[in-house]
């Protein structure tokens, strides 16, 4: 104590009293008063408050010394030195459940009297000292934001703060005093406790205490609980050992992870559902190149021949497999997110009511179908024939997920305004997403649900949970989704059903939903800007040779002579010699080095009103978002075959 300590006399003789008082004020201590009676003690105790009080054991009135210690004990915490000449074993016993700082013999020396009172506040520094560190540890350990608890030398909890409690959902009244087996038997998942009985973990943890081993695999540790109220939540604890004289105490700083790990979860899903789309969309380019060649040769084949010629049955099979195989690269398309498109503003509830009936025709009679749609609720830019097959495919899965048995698919709607506040969202979705109102569609099913191993894949093209099918189903209705500027998830758990959520961009409700978009992209000024009669001739740029040998045999057979180039920069080169011969330009877009949205920019330069036809497999209204010059005279979809081809090329060539 840096000031001098303030001592209260308590003493039912005044002489006695008034020496005391003269000793302890010349060794430098503050002594206001003495008192003769309990129940002034505790007046000047409440006036004054003394740093501690050397108490008579024998006072005037009706309390003696030990009973007006014990009370000032209690009510103000303040201790005391006694003072006695002689004392029985009953009082004496008294006195010591007071917890006195100190006892001095009447009469007594001042050095006597100096040494006891230096000890007795030595002793109350120390414990002032404590209880700080006591105050501050218990300050840091209750405000901290990780959950901490304590377990002492028996196992037993002694620490759980409030934040470990929020964690877990066990109060610190039902935690503390209670082996710490037991409490992490309770929070260990159903499918846990019998692998993890409460002996095993007694024996673990005793084990781990006696020896002050703790393994490494414990020191961090990342571990799935689940709550009393059945959440279940991800928590990443560090473990360690306190040495302490008796044995090893432990202590454990856990933090709840569950949102982090979903939100790596879904950016892991979002990354690769991403990359699957890019390597789709690029198969799916390749393919439809493979298939104009397909088409255009068996096509101009049968062109060729007699139509009883033996051959023809064959290759109009060709053809009919051909064709077939295009709608493969429409899905392999939806996959990446660009497929085929035609936007009008919907409403989703009229959508689904619309087609209830054909869900139920579709979906065995002993699963009930149910509808939980919000009243007021937005349109949405979409294309309607996608959003029947996403919902058709949804449900399908969802029926057959519930099997043979009784259940329920339900499917919902709701609006969603998504903000910087809506973590939950955000991480479930896993893409970014611009502030704003959505829609949301959910389709539930009381299934048996998936593993979190399959919830991981589930979109993954050629993965499916049935043992027959080729699984493209989920992973096109993902790129449908997204390529319609949205996101999908999926909730499931063993036993606990499946929910997809998918979310859609909103609009303005009062819109007519069956409203077309305005079109978009063609010019039709410059659909009637034909080519001069004397320029007869068409030129291909594309990065495929045989897609080229395609279209030049095609044209041929039409007397209309071709100019290939097998690239952009290429195709620019000719048309720069040879303008006044071309009347059209076929033009793939997907091309190594100069694509063709940069060489449609060059063949501007050369001349404004280049008559372009852009070929693609893309979806049409997403590719001609990248030309924003008008002059694009037509789009040609692949695959294409010989008719479509010829009826293009005569269109804007005025043939």
């Amino acid at each position: 104590m840096t000031t001098p300590a303030q001592i209260l006399i308590v003493e039912d003789e005044s002489i006695v009293a008034l020496d005391i008082q003269n000793r302890l004020r010349r060794l430098g201590y503050t002594v206001p008063v003495f008192v003769a009676s309990g129940a002034e003690a505790i007046t000047k105790t409440a006036e004054f408050r003394p740093d501690l009080i050397l108490m008579d054991i024998k006072l005037k009135g009706e309390m003696d010394g030990v009973e007006t210690a014990r009370q000032i004990k209690d009510q103000f915490g303040i201790s005391s030195i006694y003072l006695t000449a002689f004392a029985d074993e009953a009082t004496l016993n008294r006195a010591r459940d007071t917890e006195p700082l100190g006892y001095l013999v009447k009469p007594f020396e001042e050095r006597e009297l100096l040494a006891t009172i230096r000890m007795a506040i030595y002793r109350l520094q120390v414990e002032r000292q404590l209880r700080d560190s006591e105050q501050k540890f218990r300050s840091i350990i209750e405000q901290a934001m990780d959950g901490i608890f304590l377990v002492d030398i028996d196992g037993k909890v002694i620490e759980w703060n409030l934040a470990q409690a929020n964690i877990t959902g066990i109060t610190q009244e039902n935690a503390v005093g209670r082996p710490a087996w037991d409490i992490w038997n309770d929070l260990l998942p159903d499918e846990q406790k019998k692998r993890l009985p409460a002996t095993y973990l007694q024996k673990r943890i005793q084990t781990t205490m006696a020896t002050g081993q703790l393994a490494d695999h414990w020191r961090v540790a990342e571990t799935e609980i689940q709550r009393p109220d059945g959440d279940r939540r991800i928590l990443q604890s560090r473990l360690f050992l306190i040495d302490h004289d008796k044995g090893y105490m432990a202590g454990s700083v856990s933090r709840d992870i569950t949102e982090s790990k979903q939100l790596e979860a879904a950016m892991h899903q979002a990354q690769k559902i991403e990359s699957l789309g890019i390597l789709a969309g690029g198969a799916a380019h390749d393919f439809n190149n493979l298939l104009v060649v397909m088409l255009g040769q068996t096509s101009l084949a049968l062109a060729k021949l007699p139509p009883n010629h033996p051959a023809v049955p064959h290759i109009k099979k060709a053809v009919k497999a051909a064709e077939n195989a295009s709608v493969l690269t429409q899905q392999m398309l939806a996959i990446s997110g660009q497929g085929q498109f035609e936007r009008r503003r919907i409403n989703l509830n009229k959508l689904i009511e619309e087609e209830l009936d054909l869900l139920k025709a579709v979906v065995p009679s002993h699963i009930t179908l149910t509808l939980e749609l919000v009243p007021a609720l937005l349109t949405i830019e979409a294309d309607r024939s996608q959003l029947q097959q996403i919902l058709t495919n949804l449900v399908l899965n969802a029926a057959e997920a519930i099997g043979e048995k009784g259940g329920e698919i339900r499917i919902g709607t709701a609006v969603q305004q998504i903000t910087n506040d809506e973590i939950q969202i955000r991480h479930r979705a896993g893409t970014p997403l611009r502030d704003g109102a959505y829609v949301l569609m959910t389709v539930a099913d009381t299934g048996p649900g998936m593993s979190p191993e399959a919830v991981d894949k589930i979109f993954d093209p050629f993965f499916s949970t049935k043992k027959l099918g080729r699984g493209l189903g989920l992973s096109a209705v993902a790129g449908i989704v997204r390529g319609h500027q949205g996101t999908i998830w999926v909730d499931s758990n063993p036993g606990a059903g499946t929910i997809f959520s998918l979310l859609f961009p909103g609009g303005n409700e009062t819109m007519d939903p069956h409203d077309a978009e305005g079109n978009e992209g063609i010019d039709e000024d410059s659909i009637a800007n034909l080519a001069p009669s004397s320029a007869r001739c068409v030129l291909v740029i594309d990065d495929q040779e045989t897609v080229c040998e395609a279209v030049t045999d095609i044209l041929e057979l039409e007397d209309i002579p071709v100019l290939t180039a097998f690239g952009g920069q290429e195709g620019i080169e000719i048309y720069r010699q040879r303008q006044a011969e071309i009347g059209l330009i076929l033009l793939d877009l997907s091309m190594p080095g100069m694509n063709g949205h940069e060489t449609y920019k060059r063949l501007l330069e050369i001349d404004p009103h280049a008559p372009v036809v852009l070929s693609s497999g893309y979806d049409e209204k997403e590719v001609l978002k990248q030309f924003d010059e008008k002059g694009l005279v037509g789009f040609l979809k692949k695959p294409y075959n010989l008719k479509v081809l010829i009826e293009t090329v005569k269109q804007h060539m005025g043939l």
